[in-house]
């Protein structure tokens, strides 16, 4: 093997790393160039030192050691963190390796090839990490992750390391003369693997969402029952004012009074015509979160949610990230600006749009907000929007953004369209 292959090698892989951490964390490459710089130079003296010069393998622990800090350094993770989309990477790539060798392999052996085809294999699961990355396939867990890196363990990090030994062993074995039937094997148990760590993330995802708003979903209907009692009471004291006033216009000035009163009762914008207690108990926090940040909130609900092909946690996801964005954009401009969120019907569509009061934002500006690495600082540009994104993409909705004017104010609406 020349050098310039191991090179372009290494290379790869560092990047196929990269790209699946990014995949899975949703995190993207800071600025502090040169750090990492030297972190792959040393990466790539260790390889051609192991590959070209016939070295001690006892070489290759100071290569993943040399590859965490690289991430640390490049992600801006805690340790905790670092190691353990560290690993999820390598088990990542690791499959992803043996799943491109098979065929190649087989290729091979009936062309009778005998020349080294590594890098055409690198250079494969290169593309297809970056095609995971930019189409958000493995995203969700690491978010399961995220939410659950405090209940972490010694024994998930046990498990996780015993399975990164056994795919380091599996693949040098595979490049030392694997059978195909026995690569055939790994690739496809590797795979299944995945795609169970895949539907286990989503469905504990799913779990904790329903923990996390039952008792919610239970304060919205108290208070609903609470809001419908004083409304009755209200109304009976409305009735009594007949009885008090004998003049008209008194009677009707007090009635208008009391009227207005029963407002205070109405519970939001018809909230529960939502019919996704999950959904329904996440918009109930985010306008007591709206409340006591003293942010008002406008809301019109007009349509059910239940015919959209969504899980509640991606809803979620959706809302919650949005009406955050909008929030801190309020508070950070110190304007008292509202808020107004709408899901209504669009025909064949769902449509859910959040905007909040601001200056017309020229299409050149507004149309960076959902590019990855872009600035999540000032005008509207919060964490999340890209993964929003990610999303509305993954379950084919489109997504509109603009300035729009409600009354004589302007909005800087973002509008997300699903189909029934």
């Amino acid at each position: 093997m020349s050098e310039y292959v191991v090179v372009a090698n290494c290379l790869l892989e560092i990047g196929c790393l990269s790209k699946s951490v990014e995949a899975i964390t949703g995190k993207k490459e800071n600025r502090d160039k040169i750090i990492q710089y030297v972190f792959v130079a040393f990466v790539l003296a260790i390889s051609m030192y192991i590959n070209l010069y016939n070295g001690d393998r006892i070489f290759q622990l100071f290569h993943y050691v040399a590859l965490f800090i690289f991430f640390k350094i490049r992600y801006e993770m805690d340790v905790i963190d670092t190691l353990t989309y560290s690993i999820l990477a390598f088990l990542v790539v690791g499959a992803l390796e043996l799943f491109v060798y098979v065929p190649y392999n087989l290729i091979c052996y009936i062309l009778q090839i005998k020349d080294d085809f590594s890098f055409f294999v690198v250079l494969v699961v290169y593309a297809i990490c970056c095609v995971l990355n930019r189409c958000g396939i493995i995203i969700v867990n690491g978010k399961w992750i995220d939410s659950y890196k405090d209940k972490i363990n010694i024994r998930f990090f046990i498990i996780l390391f015993t399975l990164l030994l056994a795919f380091i062993i599996s693949l040098i074995k595979f490049r030392k003369g694997l059978s195909w039937s026995e690569g055939a094997y790994l690739s496809g148990a590797f795979f299944i693997f995945l795609v169970f760590i895949q539907k286990v993330s989503t469905y504990q995802m799913e779990i904790d969402c329903h923990k996390r708003y039952e008792e919610k979903y239970g304060e919205v209907i108290t208070e609903l029952r609470e809001r419908q009692h004083k409304f009755m009471n209200q109304l009976d004291s409305v009735y009594a004012l007949c009885k008090i006033y004998d003049n008209y216009d008194e009677l009707v000035q007090h009635q208008a009074l009391e009227l207005n009163h029963l407002r205070k009762y109405m519970m939001s914008g018809k909230l529960l015509i939502l019919d996704r207690p999950l959904v329904i108990a996440h918009i109930y926090t985010k306008l007591c979160e709206a409340e006591e940040k003293h942010i008002q909130l406008q809301t019109d609900f007009s349509c059910s949610l239940n015919n959209m092909n969504i899980p509640d946690i991606f809803l979620i996801e959706i809302i919650g990230n949005l009406l955050d964005n909008a929030m801190e954009e309020v508070l950070a401009r110190g304007k008292h600006e509202r808020i107004g969120m709408k899901i209504t019907d669009a025909g064949n569509e769902i449509c859910i749009s959040v905007g909040n009061e601001h200056e017309k934002i020229p299409y050149s500006e507004y149309n960076q907000f959902f590019k990855e690495g872009y600035s999540s600082k000032g005008n509207w540009r919060g964490v999340g929007l890209p993964y929003v994104k990610k999303i509305a993409d993954k379950f084919h909705g489109n997504i509109e953004v603009g300035n729009v004017i409600y009354g004589k104010e302007n909005y800087f609406v973002v509008s997300i369209y699903f189909k029934r």
